[in-house]
């Protein structure tokens, strides 16, 4: 595919964990200089957030939170701060200046949410565990955040859960959600630290 796309494959090949584990070792150590320092060099052509949807899935299924957010943090933070983002820009670069229109803007485009979806279903935690949302799986992957709410709709239901993350002056996490009370949770804490928690509460 040339020198244009090698950024983008190897995090397709990461996605489609398709790489032997000595393969995915050097990819990373391709990709990042340490886990809070991406190689940017690597971008020198430019990015665009055709690819963010797949490199956001290909850490978080590794639990790789601190890359994941990095790389967030330094792409849509910028972006965010755009006097015309109102929404995710379809087409955005780290190197754009936050004084001039953004080029081939569209709010429209399926791929400018990048990983919204994977707040809810890494960061947040909520996966269906079984067909028609009978049950859920709350696993949250909060790495180093100190707050966030969330409220998101179950399939086949007339409700929602609504999930909040806050900090007490102690450093200790509470995670609380709220949910229908027919409503099955299995609760995974692989992310989380020994001190947080979760906390479930029928509505």
């Amino acid at each position: 595919l040339g020198d244009v796309y090698k950024r983008q494959t190897n995090y397709w090949v990461l996605f489609g964990q398709i790489a032997s584990l000595e393969q995915e070792q050097r990819i990373f150590q391709n990709l990042w200089i340490k886990p809070t320092k991406e190689n940017m060099n690597l971008w020198e052509r430019g990015e665009s957030p055709y690819s963010k949807l797949f490199i956001s899935a290909a850490l978080l299924s590794r639990g790789l939170w601190r890359q994941a957010f990095t790389h967030w943090r330094g792409y849509y933070t910028k972006m965010l701060k755009h006097p015309e983002a109102w929404s995710i820009f379809e087409f955005w670069d780290r190197s754009f200046s936050l004084k001039q229109p953004v080029p081939r803007n569209s709010f429209v485009h399926a791929f400018g949410i990048g990983p919204l979806a994977h707040l809810a279903m890494y960061v947040v935690g909520l996966r269906p565990l079984n067909p028609g949302f009978q049950g859920i799986i709350w696993e949250p992957m909060p790495g180093d955040l100190k707050w966030f709410q969330a409220e998101l709709p179950l399939v086949n239901w007339s409700s929602s859960i609504k999930v909040k993350l806050e900090t007490l002056k102690t450093g200790k996490r509470i995670f609380t959600l709220e949910k229908p009370e027919s409503l099955f949770v299995e609760i995974r804490k692989t992310f989380l630290n020994s001190t947080d928690q979760l906390i479930v509460r029928n509505r």
